[in-house]
């Protein structure tokens, strides 16, 4: 098995991905099923749970322009998940203050890192850096 589908392997990384290396032995080539991570996170994480921004946007990084209403640092409240988006991957709907916005579950931390859906979305967000492309 390759470093990739290791890291990646249904054991490691629970209901997130098939994949088997290639029969032939050094290939690189790597077969996989993309599971269905909308589903799969809006039956098993517990909503509402407090989330926070840690991941910088490009805007905020350099500067360019207002990076919008949520920022770096920002304490949320996920209400539930979205959609699967193919730029952003699962979006999920949050709340700040008393409006709601849609963002990608990607750049969230979960703030209770006793709540099991701190380990699910840390998973999503391993499976996401490292296997979505």
């Amino acid at each position: 098995m390759t470093e990739i589908a290791a890291r990646c392997d249904k054991h490691t990384l629970p209901c997130l991905v098939n994949l088997t290396a290639d029969a032939e032995e050094g290939s690189g080539v790597i077969q996989g099923e993309k599971r269905d991570w909308k589903t799969y996170l809006a039956q098993h994480l517990a909503f509402p749970f407090e989330a926070k921004v840690d991941e910088a946007s490009d805007e905020e990084i350099f500067g360019i322009v207002d990076p919008g209403p949520i920022c770096y640092g920002d304490n949320l409240t996920v209400i539930g998940v979205e959609c699967d988006d193919d730029k952003y991957g699962i979006v999920v709907k949050v709340k700040k203050g008393r409006k709601t916005y849609d963002y990608p579950l990607c750049d969230l931390a979960v703030v209770d890192e006793k709540s099991p859906n701190c380990k699910l979305v840390d998973d999503y967000r391993i499976w996401d850096a490292n296997c979505r492309w």
